[in-house]
């Protein structure tokens, strides 16, 4: 069961408490729980409520901060957000299929280089799509902060699946196609006994790094922007936002690039190929 956090609950508590010992106090006849007047039910009520939607508040803040560090919600968790909030469950929900989609897509590359042009391709999705709400003077600030939000936490998502494969065996043993190339090429030099030039070819892994920093520039610039007049407001002169840093479960601020956490993939290296 989701608790509500302790000094809140306590304070509720001992607040209802200290009610109950006041008028007992006052009145040592006063009827138990069970014959109560109405003005004492009415403030005990307001309290429930008061608790509840306390309580509510900070479940919910702690499953967006969860989604937003790329966490998997339970089972229980997708339950409450059904009940409690229909629009960020379906978000939930549609970030659950994009993962497993992506995992499979993952499963199914034969080198690593797949594997990285595979999150190329994604990360400029996910560029594209910020440019354009960035850019859509019909959006208000608000609007554009609410998308913006979401396709991070689409994007947060899609790198925690990808580093934990990266992170497997099945990736280990993926071969570079280098090395595939290499190996073709020594059988095709023996039958030959020729050697041939070098030719540079462009690293994979260099475009899927370069993808992933240009996404983060792009969502954080897009963040600043649209939280500016706030900052503004906070005493900053000039407007110009601080540099914050992003910790998961907590909310989205200007330096959106820290908290997406970046692919290690083995250091870029020169390829090289015969012609």
């Amino acid at each position: 069961m989701m608790q509500i956090s302790g000094s809140i609950y306590n304070s509720l508590k001992l607040m209802k408490l200290g009610i109950k010992w006041q008028q007992r106090k006052a009145d040592p006849t006063k009827p138990k729980e069970d014959e109560e007047d109405p003005q004492r039910a009415q403030l005990e009520k307001h309290l429930q409520d008061q608790l509840e939607s306390t309580n509510k508040s900070n479940i919910l803040a702690a499953i967006d901060g969860k989604l937003k560090a790329g966490g998997e919600l339970t089972k229980e968790e997708l339950e409450y957000l059904k009940v409690h909030n229909p629009k960020l469950y379906e978000e939930a929900m549609e970030i659950k299929r994009e993962r497993e989609a992506y995992k499979h897509a993952l499963k199914n590359c034969k080198t690593k280089d797949e594997v990285e042009r595979l999150n190329t391709n994604k990360m400029n999705q996910f560029l594209s799509q910020a440019k354009t709400i960035s850019s859509n003077p019909n959006l208000s600030k608000g609007e554009k902060k609410a998308q913006l939000e979401k396709i991070l936490r689409r994007v947060m998502g899609i790198r925690v699946e990808h580093n934990r494969f990266i992170q497997s065996k099945a990736y280990q043993d993926l071969p570079r196609e280098e090395e595939l190339r290499e190996e073709k090429e020594k059988k095709k030099a023996k039958v030959n006994d020729t050697e041939q030039p070098e030719q540079e070819r462009e690293d994979p892994f260099d475009r899927s790094r370069q993808a992933s920093d240009a996404l983060a520039d792009e969502l954080s610039a897009a963040f600043r922007e649209v939280e500016q007049p706030e900052r503004a407001e906070t005493g900053n002169p000039e407007g110009k936002p601080a540099k914050a840093d992003v910790q998961p479960g907590k909310a989205v601020t200007a330096d959106v690039g820290a908290a997406l956490p970046k692919a290690e993939p083995p250091a870029p290296r020169k390829l090289s190929i015969t012609t």
